[in-house]
């Protein structure tokens, strides 16, 4: 059996992403596969078994039949960790080797998924690099890239981690910056023990959220197009200013919610004509019949929320800034970006799969 942990320099690095790609490519290989997550936290909360979306997500996925107790063995609480600090909690590591074995019978391959960084569970004795010894299983440290500075962040913890670790994923490298990584950063790594096995570009669809996903956030209210509740939306725009500032916008972006008062009509018909997902209404207010009849027909959602039209931009915006992969319909996208820029060959050589995978 074969055990990959997949750790990140920071948190929304893409881990699930690549647990889920990587997971759901050994299962079409004919492997059996497992998934845990070692470690959670959940700091602020007193639940130390509150489900993780991580976890559901991966679950559903990869069609896991193992118990919670299993997949996601500690969830770390302020109250778990005042009582670790007093020296009244339970041993955690028992229970921890005691879900990695019941987790690896019968598999051929587990996924481990880290938490925000590989020294979360550190106060437990349970770090990423501690977790890893214990499974006997190789790391593999996913970088989302910002600058040239990321070579820096992966070399530093690249040492910490030291022999567990098998090689580092860059991701997220906007298309302007895909030459200085391939060419510099990537061979910088290398020259200095570090194996790359895989630079992935930017894809901004796996950077949205569904309709629905969004719909539920703001607390809005389908007026038309619940049906279209699993399409994808990669941004949004304010629909207060002119139309003309919104057909420049729209020349750049895609895959749009745009928010506007239920009374801008204009806004809201010109929005249909664009590359426009869903329509947020703010304001409680209703759009006249033209615009749902121009909604239904270019199947486009209306949602109804009560807020005003800047408090909901800013409730998105921060919804964006955090968005996890959680949409089986983002799979397909990031197993292209997988194949364009990751060396599967590597990862199967070394965690012993050559044999088994075509």
């Amino acid at each position: 059996m074969a055990t990959l942990f997949v750790v990140s320099t920071q948190p929304l690095s893409g881990k699930t992403a690549l647990c889920a790609s990587l997971g759901s490519r050994f299962q079409s290989q004919g492997l059996r596969v497992g998934y845990v997550k070692p470690v959670a936290s959940q700091l602020g909360s007193g639940n130390g078994r509150s489900p993780d979306e991580d976890v559901k997500f991966m679950i559903d996925t990869l069609d896991l039949s193992q118990t919670w107790d299993v997949i996601s063995p500690v969830v770390l609480t302020d109250h778990q960790l005042e009582s670790i600090m007093a020296g009244k909690a339970e041993s955690l590591a028992d229970r921890m080797k005691a879900a990695l074995s019941v987790a690896g019978k019968g598999r051929d391959v587990v996924l481990l998924e880290g938490a925000g960084n590989p020294w979360v569970g550190s106060i437990a004795g349970l770090s990423g690099k501690s977790v890893a010894e214990m499974g006997g299983a190789r790391m593999l440290l996913i970088g989302r890239y910002d600058g040239p500075a990321t070579a820096d962040h992966i070399l530093g913890m690249a040492q910490e981690l030291g022999s567990s670790l098998l090689g580092v994923v860059v991701n997220m490298v906007p298309d302007n910056a895909l030459g200085f990584v391939n060419k510099t950063m990537a061979p910088f790594l290398v020259s200095r023990g570090v194996a790359v096995l895989g630079v992935l570009p930017e894809e901004r669809s796996l950077m949205g959220l569904s309709v629905g996903d969004l719909a539920r956030y703001v607390g809005g209210e389908f007026l038309r197009g619940e049906d279209r509740s699993e399409d994808l939306v990669e941004g949004f725009l304010m629909g207060a200013l002119s139309t003309d500032y919104m057909q420049d916008y729209y020349s750049r972006r895609q895959n749009l919610a745009v928010i506007t008062s239920g009374e801008k009509t204009d806004i809201q018909l010109f929005s249909m004509t664009s590359n426009t997902r869903c329509i947020i209404l703010t304001g409680y207010r209703r759009p006249v019949e033209l615009v749902m009849a121009q909604a239904a027909e270019h199947g486009i959602p209306l949602i109804l929320v009560k807020e005003d039209t800047l408090t909901i931009a800013e409730k998105v915006e921060g919804l964006f800034a955090s968005i996890r992969f959680h949409q089986r319909q983002k799979l397909p996208i990031m197993a292209r970006v997988l194949e364009a820029g990751f060396d599967f060959s590597a990862l199967n050589q070394a965690l012993g799969l050559a044999a088994k995978v075509t």
